[in-house]
């Protein structure tokens, strides 16, 4: 076997062998990770928030001076599962709000109150103490 007929033959292994794993992969559906599927969900939902009150309020629902940066969880996101995703629960607000709020949480509790009423937080802390399990359906 000369040269150029051993490296023909190569070649035409190589191209059968990535032909097989085109079949291969394009057959088997990828999965997102459960980590991926949360951090897509999140995100999704910081963005709707953000297009709400941008274009309802414009400026931050806490202290309503800054300009909306971020998505601000009125109850804390690690705090309820239940809560971290609802609509209700997410507000826009200025990065100044979101970094005070870690340090002063009562503070900003009472202000949430005040700000969004009584009946309206109780009902949000209620739904957060509901215990609830998200598997991939869910996300």
């Amino acid at each position: 076997m000369d040269i150029k007929t051993y490296f023909a033959r190569k070649k035409e292994r190589k191209a059968k062998n990535m032909a097989k794993r085109k079949i291969v992969w394009s057959a088997r559906p990828i999965k997102a990770t459960l980590p991926e599927l949360r951090e897509k969900l999140e995100n999704i939902t910081h963005l709707i928030v953000k297009l709400r009150d941008k274009s309802l309020y414009g400026v931050c629902r806490i202290c309503r001076e800054n300009p909306i940066t971020l998505a601000y969880h009125l109850i804390p996101a690690g705090q309820s599962l239940n809560t971290r995703y609802d609509l209700d629960n997410i507000v826009g607000a200025c990065l100044r709000c979101n970094g005070a709020e870690h340090y002063a949480r009562s503070d900003y509790a009472f202000r949430h109150n005040s700000i969004f009423g009584l009946k309206y937080m109780d009902e949000l802390y209620r739904r957060a103490k509901i215990k609830v399990k998200w598997g991939r359906e869910d996300f």
